[in-house]
């Protein structure tokens, strides 16, 4: 972000995220909305759901990352193996 000097730019789209706007559109485009106020004004399209999955049930986002999706990642060999190396 500092390189390119879109700091500012990236952090107020990224606050935007999570405004009730932004909640409320991914609600009407299928995605389930994280804001609890939001996720309550659309409940009958997106009941609670009782075995949500989670990140932690691999290890968290800094493991996955590295481990899937790193380098020497399952994701990234599977990736180029059938895809060719990005390299």
């Amino acid at each position: 972000m500092d390189k390119h000097g879109v700091r500012e730019a990236a952090e107020a789209f990224l606050e935007y995220l999570w405004s009730a706007e932004a909640q409320r559109a991914f609600a009407q485009y299928g995605l389930r909305p994280v804001d609890s106020s939001i996720a309550k004004e659309v409940e009958r399209t997106y009941p609670p759901v009782q075995d949500l999955w989670r990140i932690d049930y691999l290890g968290g986002w800094p493991k996955v990352a590295k481990e899937i999706f790193g380098p020497d990642g399952v994701y990234t060999k599977v990736y180029q193996k059938r895809h060719g190396s990005s390299s």
